[in-house]
């Protein structure tokens, strides 16, 4: 949904309720001019939501990684590595692990 609208409040208020760790993942922090770091920013949350046990990851505008790869132009390929690590670590979650996971987007 559009900025302003509730989504980061709305899955801090779950994480609360449910009386779990909040983490928040803005994709924009996770992009980095470094070779590989971006990569390592974005399996780093989920390492320590591992660690954590029970907890809440929020991921804000997602969209920023999970745009179409035949866009005209492509993907940069620090997204493209980036979403790789993304999918590896959602293909590999756990269904009986205690982590939540919340993803939004702007559009």
């Amino acid at each position: 949904g559009p900025p302003g609208g509730g989504k980061t409040s709305t899955a801090r208020i779950l994480a609360k309720l449910l009386g779990r760790p909040f983490l928040v993942l803005p994709l924009e922090s996770v992009v980095s001019k470094w070779y590989g770091e971006a990569e390592r920013n974005l399996a780093a949350v989920f390492d320590a939501a591992a660690e954590m046990g029970e907890s809440v990851i929020f991921m804000d505008e997602i969209d920023a990684l999970a745009t179409s790869r035949d866009a005209p132009g492509g993907m940069h390929e620090a997204t493209r590595r980036s979403l790789s690590v993304l999918l590896r670590r959602l293909d590999g979650f756990d269904p009986n692990a205690s982590t939540i996971l919340i993803a939004a987007t702007n559009r």
